[in-house]
């Protein structure tokens, strides 16, 4: 391949088009032209050579399903970018954790099984933007009724 079709910034919309349209050869050359992209991105996340390669076909699995939803073909690399680093970072991730509940089984199981479910915390805040809410739309006297039988500490009397 010449050095000036690489740089042509064309050259993915052209085999973009030809990927849409069942070209094998295109799908090879695109997979070819940004294979070092994904490799780099991959790469700064300082992950295994195994794990390279499972987020070097992971990402161009999401291609194949995502090519024909691509907007502007000639943003292929920004969107390659993105798609690598989301996808190494969840790997790195997933193999920090893996890593930590291999040195410490015992103890992180401990904590864990202490902690509240995942969620617990958005559920809870979710549920108060609702009341908060709720109790916006009211008419200003029961609002006021329901403020100080739930929200006064201590709560007053009922006479």
């Amino acid at each position: 391949m010449s050095r000036e079709i690489r740089l042509d910034p064309l050259e993915d919309s052209r085999l973009v088009d030809g990927c849409l349209a069942g070209d094998a050869r295109a799908w090879e050359a695109l997979v070819r032209r940004h294979e070092r992209l994904v490799y780099a991105v991959a790469r700064s996340y300082r992950l295994l050579e195994s794990d390279l390669g499972d987020v070097f076909q992971e990402v161009f699995a999401a291609l194949v399903t995502g090519l024909p939803r691509l907007r502007e073909p000639r943003a292929l690399v920004r969107w390659l970018s993105s798609a690598t680093q989301r996808i190494a970072r969840a790997t790195a991730l997933r193999r920090r954790r893996e890593g930590a509940l291999a040195a410490a089984p015992t103890e992180i199981t401990r904590l864990a099984a202490e902690d509240p479910p995942v969620g617990a915390d958005l559920e809870r805040l979710e549920e108060q933007a609702m009341i908060r809410l709720a109790l916006a739309g009211l008419p200003p006297r029961c609002r006021r009724l329901l403020e100080a039988l739930y929200y006064e500490d201590p709560a007053p009397a009922y006479a």
